[in-house]
Order: C-alpha cells, then sequence, then structure tokens
C-alpha cells in the first residue's frame, strides 16, 4: 500500500489531513488512541505506523441454517485512514478464514496464533518499507489497536464468559445479582444506566 502514492499518502490522513474539531469522529479522536500514543511513544512518532483493528465473527455464506460447516473470516482493518476509507472492501484483508464443522469457541487462539506471531513481530521488530509518497525507506510498525466483533465473539477473543452471571464487562464479580424469573433474565443489582 505505502508504494502506492495516494494510499501512502492516505494512510498519513490522521496526522497530516484531519480536522481537529473536539468531535469523535475516528478511532483516532478517541481517549484509547490517545493513550497509546502517550505510552508508546516511539510508535507515535512515525505517523506511517499502522493501528489495525481484528474483526471476526460467525457467517452464513448461504442464508440457510442447516448447513454443515461455520467459516468464521478473520479480518484486518487499517485504523489510519480517512473514515470514508476504512471501511472500503480495498483496504480490509482477510487474514485468514477459519472453516470447520462447528464455531471455533474458545480454541480461536489456536487458529490466531501464526496472525498472533506475524503481529508481534510487526511491533517488536518492525519490515523495511518504501514510501511512495515520500519517496524513502522507513520501518513499519504495527498494532492491533481493537476488535470489532459481536459479544459472543468477543467471549471467544478474550476469552472472558458471557454466559455467567457476570458477563457484563463493567460489573465487578462482586456486586450481587438476582433473577427475574418472570422473562428467565438476570439483573445486576445497582447497575441501571448505560
Amino acid at each position: 500500500m505505502f508504494a502506492n502514492v495516494d494510499d501512502a499518502k492516505n494512510l498519513t490522513w490522521h496526522t497530516d489531513g484531519r480536522n481537529c474539531d473536539a468531535m469523535l469522529c475516528h478511532l483516532i479522536d478517541s481517549s484509547q488512541w490517545k493513550k497509546i500514543n502517550h505510552l508508546y511513544l516511539n510508535f507515535e512518532k512515525e505517523a506511517r505506523n499502522l493501528s489495525l483493528g481484528l474483526a471476526t465473527n460467525g457467517m452464513n455464506p448461504y442464508g440457510s441454517l442447516s448447513i454443515q460447516h461455520s467459516p468464521w473470516p478473520v479480518l484486518l482493518v487499517i485504523c489510519n485512514l480517512p473514515p470514508w476509507l476504512c471501511t472500503k472492501q480495498k483496504y480490509i484483508m482477510l487474514s485468514m478464514m477459519i472453516l470447520g464443522s462447528r464455531q471455533p469457541g474458545n480454541d480461536i487462539n489456536v487458529y490466531l496464533s501464526p496472525l498472533i506471531e506475524d503481529l508481534t513481530k510487526f511491533w517488536d521488530e518492525g519490515v523495511v518499507v518504501f514510501d511512495g509518497y515520500r519517496n524513502e525507506t522507513f520501518k513499519l510498525h504495527a498494532m492491533q489497536f481493537c476488535t470489532i466483533n459481536d459479544f459472543l465473539a468477543y467471549g471467544n477473543l478474550s476469552g472472558y464468559s458471557v454466559n455467567d452471571y457476570h458477563a457484563c464487562l463493567s460489573v465487578k464479580k462482586t456486586q450481587p445479582t438476582c433473577n427475574l424469573n418472570m422473562v428467565e433474565k438476570q439483573y445486576t443489582l445497582g447497575i441501571d444506566v448505560f
């Protein structure tokens, strides 16, 4: 992507061409992005370093609920791009496709281990890349900035139980819960504002 002049220019949009209006319009406006830049100054110094979003979820390609397989695409989204480009098909990378007769569940870490090794190499060592926009080579580093998935896939990726009494991430394990018998739901006492 950096060999293409237009793409290389767009990959530094978040530092060169962004309108700073104090509105939350892009991931770069988030407190998480600012905290990472504060913690990892060497990563933040090079505007061409990539922040990636990992997206995964099971899919049903044929619209039939009785199929005998469960494909799980694992996608990488480049968060450095402008909002009107980061979700375009051209800029989303299919890093792997997990196939099987059922969802990977908590074994997803076995499937993701090669991707994690590659991302670790990008973070630790970096890769020398040619920048067509600036007409120079530089050492590219990358990090997984966020995950994009539904709540059940989040449980599989993080190893967090999303099916028990304390499925809500913002609720502490010590807070009491009770059952609402009429609707067969659980309620955490003291949490009623979202």
